[in-house]
């Protein structure tokens, strides 16, 4: 067992890869600035190393994977993460990020759990 911290809005994805076997560090949802009329929006999964996230093939659009080499203790240890960044009209920006997170939620609905178990047991036996 394990405290994994998770914002609000990234619940169900958080919940959907940990269905799927997917274990993650953290899921979060934040916004910034950029401008006087647009925000960023940016969502980050802080992935567990041995994640078998690649074997989701193709992400919706606007989500990727990639690699942080810096950690929060300091420890030069990569990090994977699944993100997604956009920028949005300030007044766009709530409803937006329910709508990205409702659409991961249903592309990892799309999966079934013990196909990707079983693959995991394949890959790790």
């Amino acid at each position: 067992m394990s405290l994994v911290a998770i914002t609000k809005d990234c619940k169900g994805i958080a919940d959907g890869l940990y269905d799927l076997g997917i274990e993650i560090i953290s899921a979060s949802s934040f916004t910034y600035r950029a401008g006087s009329t647009n925000s960023t929006i940016s969502i980050d999964i802080n992935l567990k190393k041995d994640s078998l996230i690649g074997l989701l093939g193709d992400f919706p659009a606007g989500w990727e994977i990639y690699t942080e080499m810096v950690s929060a203790d300091r420890l030069r240890l990569p990090i994977v993460i699944l993100g997604y960044s956009e920028t949005v009209e300030n007044t766009m920006v709530d409803a937006r990020i329910v709508q990205v997170t409702g659409e991961f939620e249903r592309f990892l609905q799309g999966f079934d759990p013990q196909a990707i178990k079983s693959v995991a047991t394949l890959k790790y036996s």
